[in-house]
C-alpha cells in the first residue's frame, strides 16, 4: 500500500510538472508592440524632456523632432 501511494504521488507530480512546462511558454508569450518605439520631445520652460513611446504618434505637448535650442538674436 505504501509503495502504491508513493508511486501514485510521484506520477501525479510528474504529470503536473509536465503540464506546467507545456502551458507556460504559451501563457508567458508577450505580444509585440504594434508600433516601433521612437523618441518624442517636450520643451518646457526649464528643460528639454524626451520620452520613448510605442504609439502611432507623440502624446499631446510632445514633438517628434528635437527643437532648436539656439536663440535668434
Amino acid at each position: 500500500m505504501n509503495k502504491t501511494l508513493r508511486s501514485m504521488t510521484a506520477a501525479a507530480l510528474t504529470v503536473a510538472g509536465l503540464l506546467t512546462v507545456v502551458s507556460l511558454p504559451a501563457a508567458a508569450a508577450v505580444k509585440p508592440h504594434k508600433y516601433k518605439a521612437h523618441i518624442c520631445y517636450e520643451l518646457t520652460a526649464t528643460a528639454l524632456k524626451s520620452a520613448r513611446v510605442t504609439t502611432k504618434g507623440c502624446p499631446k505637448g510632445y514633438s517628434p523632432t528635437k527643437p532648436n535650442l539656439q536663440g535668434t538674436g
